[in-house]
C-alpha cells in the first residue's frame, strides 16, 4: 500500500487520484498519507488555483520516498527470483 500511494504520488498528485490508484478508503488513505508525511517520505503541497484562489493540497514523493521505493522494488524483485527458485525446484 505504501509504495502504491509513494508511485502514485511521484510527480504530484490530489487526494483522490492517489486514492483511486491505490484502492483505499478515504479514512485508510489519511491515516497512510499522515504517517507518510510524518516519516518523510511524503510532502504535502499547497497550490492556489482558478479565479476563487482556492487552495488545493496535493502530495508529492520525498527524495526519501524515492528511495524507500527503489529498495522496495529490489526486494520485491528478491522475493520473486526465490519464489521461482523454489518453485523449480519442488517441481521434480
Amino acid at each position: 500500500m505504501m509504495a502504491d500511494v509513494l508511485e502514485a504520488a511521484r510527480n504530484g498528485a490530489l487526494k483522490t487520484h492517489i486514492m483511486y490508484s491505490s484502492n483505499l478508503s478515504y479514512t485508510n488513505l489519511t491515516e497512510l498519507l499522515n504517517f507518510l508525511i510524518e516519516n518523510g517520505l511524503l510532502r504535502e503541497e499547497c497550490d492556489v488555483r482558478g479565479r476563487t484562489a482556492s487552495m488545493t493540497k496535493f502530495y508529492v514523493t520525498t527524495d526519501k520516498g524515492y528511495q524507500f521505493l527503489a529498495q522496495f522494488k529490489q526486494l520485491h524483485n528478491l522475493l520473486n527470483d526465490s519464489d521461482k527458485i523454489l518453485t523449480e525446484a519442488f517441481e521434480y
